[in-house]
């Protein structure tokens, strides 16, 4: 039995020393991702600064293209806009969904 209780305080020295090395490797991957996560964050912050005031919110483009449609409606169905706004409004979404973290408590 002292082979035994032998054994398993070897692995239990080493299971703790693991751990240390791995909450250590941990908190350097997360520094990391931080900094990589802040950069990343102001660079989409910064994307549209140069986009003209009517144009840097999906709800001011949007509300474009409503009015396009209210006071043009048969130009505006005969280009289509309809199947265009997906892709139109896609990317934008995408860079406001960035920072986002549905993990995060606001």
């Amino acid at each position: 039995m002292s082979g035994l209780s032998n054994i398993q305080q070897t692995d239990i020295v080493y299971d703790t020393a693991s751990q240390g090395t791995h909450c250590a490797v941990h908190s350097h991957i997360m520094f990391v991702l931080s900094i990589a996560s802040d950069r990343i964050t102001g660079d989409v912050k910064t994307m549209f600064e140069d986009v003209v005031d009517d144009f840097h919110e999906i709800n001011l483009i949007k509300s474009h293209f409503e009015e396009w449609k209210t006071k043009q409606g048969h130009t505006y169905s005969e280009a289509y806009i309809g199947l265009c706004l997906p892709k139109l409004f896609t990317p934008i979404v995408r860079l406001q969904l960035i920072p986002w973290n549905p993990l995060e408590v606001s």
